[in-house]
């Protein structure tokens, strides 16, 4: 009998056990590759106890498919937080109201360019975008417009339709008008430039010596460079703006599941050690801190709200020429 009533207990304990409460999470979508945002989270979870649910995109949709994402679900949100690599969905998000207003206390010492006045989103990290060639094959200066230069092999380019590229299209269309931007599509064509998924496929490309050239992100070139691949990363059109940068954005999804959760992942993300912590494994190329130009490069940016209604422009554009 005494045996008896010592499993009764013991499966007592296990049942109130089980009926607990379940640990904190959050959820998180991300475009940052898991081989940069995996330590940040984990180190998150160290230090809070909570446990992050990582949903990452694919190397081609990047951030767009993850946005997209998030407007189909807006009615009945799955994700916590966005964690974007640029700022080109982040403001599309804002603006279509999927985004909560969150004034971080981490984000003191950021820039007001880098961060949205209404506090839905807020940038750290810049992500210099790098004209990449063969070790030792560059041009002196390079500019966008090698990318129209007739070589061969011909240079390719991620998708524009997707991920910091359409960032990058987007930002000179905003700047410098539509028949630049036209005229320079047409000269790319010209040269026989092909599109290719991503920025890390397009940079495979140049280091297996079946493309002449690209336009990248910095960590794309770091990735190459750890694998061994003999590829040079320049900093282009230093005799204009210099070199053009997109930056990481963090921001709480409206109607979030987890807004406690949420708002500790977002501060956690924008400290200055994540900052650190992506300097040192490559993924970003400056802390936005940093004033007046990190490490004397020359760089710009936009986080404008024209940026987001310049996309829409641009992908109109792109239809006009097949892509």
């Amino acid at each position: 009998m005494l045996r008896g009533a010592r499993v009764l207990l013991s499966l007592a304990v296990l049942l109130v056990a089980a009926c607990g409460p379940a640990p904190p999470e959050v959820v998180v979508y991300t475009s940052v590759d898991p081989v940069y945002a995996a330590p940040v989270l984990s180190r998150f979870e160290t230090e809070t106890g909570i446990r992050v649910r990582a949903v990452y995109d694919t190397e081609a949709a990047k951030s767009a498919g993850l946005a997209q994402r998030l407007m189909l679900e807006r009615r009945r949100p799955v994700a916590d937080v966005f964690w974007s690599s640029e700022q080109m969905q982040v403001l599309r998000l804002a603006r279509a109201g999927v985004l909560a207003p969150y004034d971080s206390p981490a984000a003191a010492g950021i820039p007001a360019r880098f961060r949205d006045p209404a506090r839905r989103w807020t940038g750290f990290g810049l992500r210099f975008r790098l004209f990449v060639c063969p070790e030792g094959r560059c041009p002196r200066s390079p500019t966008l417009d090698h990318l129209g230069q007739r070589t061969r092999p011909a240079c390719v380019l991620a998708n524009p339709r997707f991920g910091t590229t359409a960032t990058h299209l987007a930002a000179l269309l905003l700047t410098e008008g539509e028949a630049v931007l036209r005229d320079r599509l047409a000269a790319w064509r010209r040269a026989g430039l092909r599109l290719v998924p991503g920025n890390a496929h397009a940079v495979r490309e140049v280091a297996s010596g079946r493309a002449s050239c690209t336009i990248a992100d910095v960590d794309d070139v770091k990735a190459a460079e750890r694998r061994g691949q003999r590829v040079a990363g320049l900093h282009h059109d230093q005799h204009g703006r210099g070199t053009f940068a997109v930056f990481h954005t963090a921001a709480v999804v409206a109607g979030a599941p987890h807004p406690r959760e949420a708002r500790a992942l977002v501060d956690h993300l924008l400290s200055p050690a994540v900052e650190r912590t992506l300097l040192a494994l490559g993924a970003v190329s400056a802390s936005v801190r940093e004033r007046p130009d990190p490490r004397g490069i020359r760089w710009w940016t936009t986080a404008r709200p024209g940026l987001a209604q310049a996309y829409e422009r641009l992908l109109g554009i792109l239809a006009d020429f097949g892509i």
